[in-house]
C-alpha cells in the first residue's frame, strides 16, 4: 500500500471506515500512509478520500479538516446511508490498482490484498463510485472533488511503475 501510494502517478481514491481503531493516524504505519498521501498532494495527484462514519466526532473532524487543508479532496458519508458491502477500506491507484482491508469486531486488520486485475479494480471502482454518490464534500465548502464517475482507464505499465513482488 505504501508503495503505491508513493508512486501514484495521476489519482488516488480512497475510503476509509471511521471507527475510533480504523483512522490511519496513530496506527501503527498509518502516519506514514497519511504523510505519503500528502506527498502525493505535492507531487500533483488528486488524492480524494471519502470518511466513512457511524459517530462524527471532534477528533475525526480535525484530522479530516487538515487534509483537506493539505489539498486532499475530503468526503463523508454516514455509514447507516449505505448498505453493509460498501462499508469498507478501499484503496484505488491510478485507477489501474486496488486494494482492500478487512476488519475483526474490535477494529483490526485481519487480512488486505492488492489487486492488478482490470476486473478487480473496476469492481473496487464501482463501489467507490456507489459510496461517493451518498457523499457529502466536507468540510462545507471545502476542496470541491472533481464530478462524475471514474473509470478504469487502460494504462501502458512500464517495469519501473510495478511495485516490488516480493
Amino acid at each position: 500500500m505504501f508503495w503505491l501510494t508513493d508512486h501514484a502517478k495521476s489519482t488516488l481514491r480512497a475510503t476509509d471506515v471511521c471507527a475510533a481503531k480504523h483512522l490511519h493516524e496513530g496506527r501503527p504505519g498509518g502516519d506514514e500512509y497519511q504523510r505519503l498521501n500528502l506527498e502525493a498532494v505535492d507531487r500533483g495527484v488528486e488524492v480524494e478520500r471519502i470518511f466513512i462514519y457511524t459517530e462524527w466526532t471532534g477528533e475525526i473532524d480535525e484530522r479530516i479538516r487538515k487534509q483537506a487543508v493539505a489539498g486532499v479532496h475530503t468526503l463523508r458519508v454516514h455509514e447507516a446511508a449505505l448498505r453493509s458491502e460498501l462499508r469498507s477500506d478501499m484503496a484505488i491507484w491510478d485507477e489501474s490498482y486496488g486494494s482492500e482491508l478487512s476488519f475483526n469486531a474490535s477494529g483490526e486488520i485481519v487480512d488486505s490484498y492488492v489487486t492488478f486485475s482490470p476486473q478487480d479494480v473496476g469492481r473496487l471502482l464501482e463501489r467507490y463510485n456507489r459510496i461517493r454518490t451518498k457523499a457529502e464534500i466536507w468540510p462545507v465548502g471545502g476542496n470541491p472533488p472533481p464530478s462524475g464517475k471514474f473509470r478504469r482507464r487502460p494504462k501502458a505499465h512500464s517495469s519501473e511503475d510495478s511495485p516490488p513482488t516480493d
